[in-house]
């Protein structure tokens, strides 16, 4: 019996995990259907603090960025891009604002309306899918608090959500690695 931290614990998308295959050069996955609900829960919320941070720029600048919902997010593109020493000019901070709702948005795209079968064709689809994964995964482990060797033994919801997503991932690039999907 596989303990509840090994990876055997998210490969069943019967038991709340999530497999993904190749077929040419679509990578197509099989998600546990009750994980739709909270992604797509999450990247809503993720839209909703992009867009009130959008109006505040609009309405002549946002608050400190550090105290924003999506700190993580932002930093985490802001090291992506080489742009970590402008994130505090209101420019840069409004363009990685815009980039994660524009990823989150396309992401709730993607999701399946029911069921859990993902199909992604093209390289930008996996990249959506990895960027909002790592959100999910960021914003997860935020809540959780602790590096991954001070977990604790068996995992709760936020934890659980994070490792889901890092394995997810995970098996995602493996996928695309295998499929090479074209450029859209």
């Amino acid at each position: 019996m596989p303990d509840r931290w090994s990876e055997d614990l998210f490969d069943s998308p019967f038991a709340g995990g999530t497999t993904w295959d190749v077929a040419g050069h679509t990578v197509i996955g099989a998600i546990e259907p009750a994980m739709i609900p909270v992604l797509r829960q999450g990247s809503e919320a993720v839209v909703h603090s992009a867009e009130g941070r959008i109006a505040e720029h609009r309405s002549g600048g946002p608050a400190p960025w550090d105290g924003s919902t999506l700190r993580t997010p932002m930093i985490w593109r802001a090291i992506h891009r080489s742009v970590m020493d402008e994130l505090r000019d209101p420019r840069v901070d409004a363009e990685l604002t815009w980039s994660i709702r524009a990823t989150h948005a396309e992401f709730l795209g993607q999701l399946p309306a029911s069921g859990g079968v993902v199909r992604l064709d093209t390289a930008e689809q996996v990249e959506i899918w990895l960027h909002a994964l790592y959100d999910h995964h960021l914003l997860a482990h935020e809540i959780v608090g602790k590096p991954l060797d001070e977990l604790p033994e068996e995992p709760d919801g936020d934890c659980a959500m994070s490792m889901w997503c890092q394995h997810t991932m995970s098996k995602i690039g493996a996928a695309a690695d295998r499929a090479k999907p074209p450029r859209g």
